[in-house]
C-alpha cells in the first residue's frame, strides 16, 4: 500500500542520476473517479527552502508526470518497504519544462491533507490524515483518504509518534487505517477548504472501503487498469459508481 506520506521528501533525479530536488506535493485531476496524478512538485536541491511536510507546493517547481516521470524506486529498508526513495525522470534536468495547475486539478498535500471531512448535512466527520495511492501499470492514482491514527502518525514528530505508538501497544489498541475511497468524496467548487462526502454515511456500501481498495490493488495489472479506464469513461455521477459492479468476485475478472 502506498500513501502520500511515502512520497514526501523522495529525491527527484534526472537521467544522469543527479538529484535535482525533493518531492513536496502531487497534483491530481479531479475529473476522474479515482484521480490520476498529473504532475509533481519538487523543491530544488540548491535552495534553502523548507523541506518539512508543511512546506507548501507554492514554493516548488511543478512538472508533468506523464511527460517527465519514468517511475519511482522504493526503499530497501525492511522496516518501511513502501517508502519512496527516488523519483526517476525521463530526461536531464535542463530539459524539464515547469507548468501551472489547471482548473480541474488540485494538490494532495497543499489542498487536501489535514482538511475537514463533512457529510451531506454539513456535519464534521473527521480530518484527512493521509492519502492512499495506488499505481497500476505505473499510473499513480488517488485511491482514497485515511482519516485514522495510522495517517496522523506519519506527520507527527518522531518523539510524539513514538509515545503514541507505545501507548497504543500498552493499551492493546491496534493502529488501523480508516479509509474512505475517493468515489464517495469531493472538494466542492464553492468551498475548496473542505472535503465533502457525496452520499450519506449510512449509504456507504456493505463492503468496506478498505476492502474495495485491496480488491482493486490485488487484481492483475491489466485488469486493474481496465477498471480505472471504465470508471474514467462512465458518464454517470461518480458517487453512483460502485467498482464492485464491474468486478466479478467469483471469477476475479471484469464483467
Amino acid at each position: 500500500m502506498l500513501y502520500l506520506s511515502d512520497f514526501l521528501h523522495a529525491e527527484v533525479r534526472d537521467t544522469s542520476k543527479k538529484v535535482i530536488g525533493k518531492l513536496n506535493d502531487l497534483l491530481v485531476n479531479e475529473r476522474d473517479v479515482f484521480p490520476r496524478v498529473t504532475a509533481l512538485s519538487y523543491l530544488e536541491a540548491d535552495t534553502n527552502a523548507d523541506l518539512s511536510a508543511d512546506a507548501h507546493a507554492d514554493a516548488g517547481t511543478l512538472i508533468d508526470w506523464t511527460e517527465f516521470v519514468a517511475g519511482f524506486e522504493l526503499s530497501d529498508d525492511d522496516k518501511d518497504p513502501n517508502l519512496v526513495r527516488f523519483i526517476d525522470l525521463k530526461v536531464e534536468a535542463s530539459q524539464l519544462k515547469p507548468r501551472e495547475p489547471k482548473e480541474d486539478e488540485f494538490l494532495l498535500m497543499h489542498d487536501l491533507r489535514d482538511k475537514q471531512i463533512f457529510d451531506v448535512k454539513n456535519k464534521k466527520l473527521a480530518r484527512v490524515s493521509d492519502l492512499r495511492l495506488t499505481a497500476p501499470d505505473k499510473q499513480l492514482r488517488l485511491m482514497g483518504v485515511d482519516y485514522g491514527l495510522r495517517g496522523r502518525l506519519q506527520f507527527m514528530s518522531a518523539t510524539k509518534a513514538g509515545l503514541t505508538k507505545a501507548w497504543m501497544t500498552v493499551s492493546a489498541q491496534p493502529i488501523r487505517e480508516q479509509l474512505i475511497t475517493w468515489n464517495y468524496l469531493e472538494i466542492p467548487i464553492y468551498d475548496r477548504t473542505k472535503v465533502v462526502m457525496s452520499i450519506g454515511k449510512d449509504r456507504l456500501p456493505a463492503v468496506k472501503p478498505a476492502e474495495l481498495a485491496k480488491t482493486l490493488e490485488e487484481l492483475e495489472t491489466n485488469k486493474c487498469t481496465r477498471v480505472f479506464e471504465i470508471l474514467d469513461d462512465d458518464p454517470v455521477e461518480k458517487e453512483a459508481i460502485d467498482p464492485h459492479d464491474i468486478i466479478d468476485p467469483n471469477k476475479d475478472s471484469l464483467m
